[in-house]
């Protein structure tokens, strides 16, 4: 069975929030949406939070958010967590 032809669209938005979004939508060869992922970044870049809809219905499969915090002894920390579908926290190390 053939595969369908993917095309990939990437565009970055820069809203009046100064929040920068990128947002990837892949598509089918019938320009059907296939998965979309949207990843924004807070206006201090020390939150980034990607959200995916991973079968094209418009809704967010899964998200993960990514906070890094500046240590007073010059190193970072970071802290990653997933979550569902639903909101609820999938897993956070």
């Amino acid at each position: 069975m053939k595969q369908p032809a993917l095309k990939s669209v990437a565009k970055i938005m820069i809203p009046f929030s100064e929040r920068p979004t990128l947002i990837v939508s892949a598509y089918g060869a019938g320009g059907a949406l296939m998965s979309k992922t949207t990843t924004t970044t807070s206006a201090d870049g020390r939150t980034r939070t990607v959200a995916s809809d991973t079968n094209g219905d418009g809704v967010v499969d899964q998200s993960k958010t990514t906070t890094t915090v500046h240590n007073a002894d010059g190193s970072s920390t970071q802290t990653v967590t997933d979550y569902n579908a639903d909101g609820s926290v999938k897993d956070r190390p």
